[in-house]
């Protein structure tokens, strides 16, 4: 796997229905002022996905294939000594992959299609079958695959939001002036909270 390859893997994830969902979320319940705590959880939330990644190289395997495997359930194990919480993650990890991971996505694709006519349950067949194929190729066709959707699907999500901006550059001051100063309260705290939950409960992250 190259670098590029591995770091189109991780990306993937940044760019999806969480990022979209989030803000919806936000801005619905905490208005604009909720996008201000969202910056702040962000920030927050780098931290401590830093340390996790790093404790995951940290404390990182070999497994029999001779590849590294890591994550949090072997730092748990490896790192604090918490055999049972390791397992105990690894089947809440198996049970967020299998409801948010997976049914929230196909929701997104095929509640949209259904108002073309397309029946919600051919998407979730079709969807499932082009999942499989990709997954019984292991990382391997996972990070090639995504190296090749990823860059175009960062260029559509970041190109679309610049496209935004530059129609609409009149009005981001007082955009911004509107999220700082309904900020201060409340309902905005909330909002941004649940908001950055969202969004990084659809990026499946520890």
């Amino acid at each position: 796997m190259s670098h590029f390859e591995a770091l189109s893997a991780v990306l993937a994830g940044n760019f999806g229905t969480g990022n979209i969902s989030g803000m919806a979320v936000a801005l619905s319940t905490g208005g604009p002022g909720a996008l201000v705590w969202m910056w702040v959880m962000a920030f927050l939330g780098a931290a401590i996905q830093y340390a996790s990644c790093l404790l995951a190289v940290k404390y990182r395997e070999i497994n029999a294939s001779g590849e590294y495997v890591g994550g949090p359930m072997y730092y748990l194990k490896n790192g604090l000594g918490l055999k049972s919480l390791s397992f105990i993650f690894s089947i809440f990890t198996i049970l967020g992959a299998l409801t948010v991971g997976n049914f929230a996505q196909v929701n997104s694709i095929s509640l949209p299609l259904a108002k073309m006519g397309i029946p919600p349950l051919f998407m979730g067949i079709t969807m499932a079958f082009l999942v499989g194929i990709v997954i019984v190729g292991g990382i391997q066709r996972i990070a090639k695959l995504a190296s090749i959707i990823v860059p175009f699907k960062a260029a559509l999500y970041l190109g679309g939001a610049l496209l935004i901006l530059i129609m609409h550059y009149e009005s981001i001051p007082a955009a911004f002036q509107l999220m700082f100063e309904s900020a201060f309260a409340f309902k905005p705290a909330v909002g941004g909270i649940l908001g950055y939950s969202v969004f990084k409960s659809f990026n499946c992250r520890f």
